[in-house]
């Protein structure tokens, strides 16, 4: 398991310190993304709606059908009709897949595997994902070996994008041949495309850059995603 998401390290812009995010550990992580019932990572987290704590949907339905009590804090929950205080959290279970390397594909893998074994059962699960099997209906998870393809420009200090021709502050100028210089973005942008694993990180790609086009440590700069 991966223990720590990112890693704290100081850098010097114009000879001077500059300091960075601290690193967040999965390890600190644990107690929102983890069901006290089951102990694991939570999968279709659910959340009463009463106090908002959050357990795996197969976990808190189990339970209510004995007690009518929020198990962490005893808040109590509709008296006569307890499974109408839950809901899914859908941007809850994103960021549990996300921050927790591989728990989607082996969480579709799971359910793919059971239904071979329970075709009986499938008639009465509408929802692909529910099934295991991921399409273009599916939230987009990438496990941190799957390659992926980034489209990069460059925008001047105001937010303006650079003219064509015009290199980046530290640049070297060069001719650009027409393989290289790739699609044009709008207002004649020269558009770069990189493919890289997805476990590669903001920081990752700031050293890239620094290092393909040569930007001197003077000159300040920032990665930007949109």
């Amino acid at each position: 398991m991966r223990e720590a998401l990112t890693q704290n390290r100081g850098v010097t812009v114009g000879g001077l310190p500059h300091r960075t995010m601290p690193g967040a550990r999965l390890a600190d992580l644990n107690s929102v993304i983890t069901c006290m019932l089951c102990n694991g990572y939570l999968v279709d987290a659910t959340t009463l709606v009463e106090c908002l704590h959050s357990f795996c949907k197969v976990c808190i339905v189990q339970f209510l059908n004995t007690s009518l009590l929020c198990p962490i804090c005893d808040v109590p929950v509709h008296q006569t009709k307890p499974h109408q205080s839950i809901r899914l959290d859908r941007t809850l279970q994103d960021i549990v897949y996300k921050v927790v390397p591989g728990l989607y594909q082996k969480e579709m893998k799971k359910r793919r595997d059971y239904y071979e074994k329970h075709p009986e059962h499938v008639a009465s699960v509408s929802c692909p994902e529910d099934r295991g099997i991921v399409d273009d209906s599916s939230r987009l998870i990438f496990s941190p070996d799957d390659n992926i393809s980034l489209s990069l420009e460059y925008c001047g200090p105001a937010g303006k994008k650079e003219q064509e021709g015009t290199p980046p502050a530290g640049e070297k100028s060069e001719e650009k041949k027409p393989a290289d210089s790739g699609k044009q973005a709008e207002g004649g942008v020269p558009r770069r495309f990189l493919n890289c694993p997805a476990a590669f990180t903001i920081n990752h790609l700031q050293k890239f850059i620094r290092m393909k086009y040569s930007v001197a440590p003077q000159y300040q700069y920032f990665a930007a995603v949109r």
